[in-house]
């Protein structure tokens, strides 16, 4: 029975609102000061957060170029898998998860990146699996301006397949340094993968030693129907961006509720839903916050947020004071699916401007959104967790490094205080603070 929460937190240089660059008190150049990150990774490690967690897309953003100058998200950053190694040498207990994309990258590669990652960081690490949708990054590695949603979630479970291969390349006990017989490593502990598939043909075996959680702890965040069934099969932590606790109880049993054919127990998968608290001493002080940046969101911005979620549509032509047309809303994408729908179901109330429906989406854009008190935002996280929506949560900062210390400094106290929430943390690992298993070798193949 769980009875702690699993919290996260993702890190964006300045915060995740779109004008939080424009208020937050991080200084000018903070996505490339190092400093700056180490400063917030320690932030939440004095929390005691299980981990952090860094997006990724490999491109600057396609759209109004007008409109992204204003909008910092992807335009400046560290390449992520770059950034915990030096993270690992700057913390000592938290996680340390990125994104890597299986559209862009090849298995040998990112297996031996993220055993690397493990292993520097004494087994902390974690690998956000993502299909990448966005047209602009496919275009800077010589591929299909996009390829079908069905066919990235193909090549992604081959691409996990193979990884996962080549973590077990070598038994946990490989490495002897029996200096008497001058035998380095036992060669019958060692294997080669030789695999050949439709996407991908990889001899193997890796040429580092097996990572320390065996695996790195393998997350996914996809909401549609192939998301969905590929997180069934190989996900151990999945972020949920449901922001009404009914859908977010009915994602959380469908996707428990998938484990077991194959042959995968509840406790196997740990679900944590997004959420973006702003947090204040009094309601009125969290709203202030909210409203200062609010303030500061320009209406290009909020358009190119929707264009962007909308398949990469023109909405330039459109008044911010009336409502977004709903014949303007495609009616599929092959990008993120989820988003596309949270926009269609706010438009369609029909009462919103298109300045309102971007200043809501700009808040709350795949997760729980939250203004309020410690308190406060403790009850909302309280029910989701005891309903059975989640085993945790994905916070989702609207600035920093404000907004995170101000929840290390209010809102974790109190979910201590009510048992929701670790003292310290008891293990070393991200599989340990997560509760999770350490997997044994698979015996894929034959000897190297």
């Amino acid at each position: 029975m769980k009875t702690e929460m699993k919290i996260g937190v993702l890190i964006q240089p300045y915060g995740n609102h779109p004008a939080a660059w424009l208020v937050a008190d991080a200084p000018d150049g903070a996505e490339n000061d190092i400093g700056h990150y180490i400063d917030v990774a320690r932030t939440a490690e004095s929390g005691a957060l299980d981990f952090v967690f860094f997006a990724d897309v490999p491109a600057i953003r396609n759209g109004n170029l007008h409109a992204i100058s204003k909008w910092p998200l992807y335009a400046n950053q560290f390449e992520p898998v770059t950034l915990l190694a030096a993270l690992s040498a700057t913390t000592s207990r938290i996680g340390l998860a990125a994104t890597v994309s299986t559209g862009f990258y090849e298995p040998y590669n990112l297996a031996r990146q993220f055993a690397s990652i493990d292993h520097l960081s004494r087994g902390r690490a974690a690998w956000n699996v993502v299909t990448t949708s966005q047209a602009a990054a496919a275009l800077n590695f010589g591929a299909d301006a996009r390829a079908g949603h069905a066919a990235r979630y193909e090549r992604a479970k081959e691409f996990i397949e193979v990884v996962k291969g080549l973590w077990d390349s070598w038994d946990d006990d490989a490495f002897v340094y029996d200096r008497a017989t001058s035998t380095f490593f036992d060669p019958a502990r060692l294997r080669r993968l030789d695999h050949t598939g439709k996407h991908f043909s990889v001899r193997g075996p890796l040429n580092i030693a097996r990572p320390p959680q065996g695996y790195p702890v393998i997350v996914q965040a996809g909401g549609s129907e192939a998301g969905k069934a590929l997180a069934a099969e190989t996900a151990e932590l999945v972020f949920s961006s449901e922001a009404e606790l009914e859908r977010a109880q009915r994602f959380y049993a469908d996707l428990k509720g998938r484990l077991e054919a194959f042959g995968r127990s509840r406790e196997d998968l740990k679900i944590v839903s997004a959420l973006n608290p702003i947090v204040g001493r009094t309601r009125s002080e969290a709203e202030d916050k909210l409203a200062r940046l609010q303030e500061k969101l320009h209406p290009d911005v909020g358009r190119e947020i929707l264009a962007i979620d909308l398949d990469n549509i023109d909405l330039s032509d459109l008044s911010v004071d009336a409502p977004l047309p709903l014949d303007r809303i495609p009616a599929s994408t092959e990008g993120g699916k989820s988003y596309l729908e949270y926009i269609r179901a706010m438009s369609e109330e029909g009462t919103l401007t298109l300045r309102t429906l971007y200043e809501k989406y700009a808040v709350a854009r795949g997760g729980k959104f939250i203004v309020g008190t410690a308190e406060e935002i403790a009850d909302e996280m309280q029910e989701w967790f005891g309903q059975g929506a989640c085993d945790g949560f994905m916070l989702g900062m609207s600035s920093l490094p404000d907004g995170l210390q101000d929840f290390v400094t209010l809102v974790i106290p109190e979910l201590r205080r009510r048992g929701l929430f670790r003292a310290g943390y008891s293990g070393s690992t991200l599989r340990e603070h997560l509760g999770l298993p350490r997997p044994r070798v698979q015996q894929r193949r034959g000897a190297a």
